[in-house]
């Protein structure tokens, strides 16, 4: 199957970045939720937060929300606290706030900018450094050609 949309997940330290980008297919869910559990599991033995950015995502196909939301699900079991989710446009803060509501134990905020959201995440205690890509991983989900 053929990849539609991009992501990008990076850690550093207890904190992972995700950015969403384009219009995504089932595929492209998938194998961005097995790589965030495979990024988030090391973090998960204590406290970690999540830094999210869908301001450049296009959404995707409905068969993709059973699988993000069991993320959510597994990220609210283990250990998640904080989710700061970069959203631009009302759709997309409309369905954040739908696709959200697993979470249970942690404390979801929305915000217009980068900025924001990393201001916020730093008064959590998880402090946001200039550029994750170098710190520990980086995983990238490629558009196909």
């Amino acid at each position: 199957m053929i990849q539609h949309g991009q992501y990008r997940i990076e850690t550093a330290s207890q904190l992972l970045v995700l950015t969403l980008t384009g219009a995504w297919n089932e595929y492209t869910a998938k194998k961005m939720c097995q790589e965030l559990y495979t990024c988030a599991k090391p973090l998960s033995t204590q406290p970690w937060a999540l830094l999210t950015d869908v301001s450049n995502w296009e959404l995707g196909p409905p068969e993709m929300w059973p699988l993000l939301e069991k993320v959510h699900l597994w990220a609210n079991d283990h250990n998640l606290h904080y989710n700061a989710v970069i959203a631009v446009n009302r759709m997309q803060r409309l369905i954040i706030k739908r696709t959200h509501r697993p979470f249970t134990n942690v404390n979801t905020s929305l915000f217009t900018t980068r900025t924001k959201a990393e201001n916020w995440l730093t008064t959590q205690g998880y402090p946001c450094p200039e550029s994750t890509s170098t710190q520990n991983q980086t995983v990238k989900g490629q558009k196909s050609p």
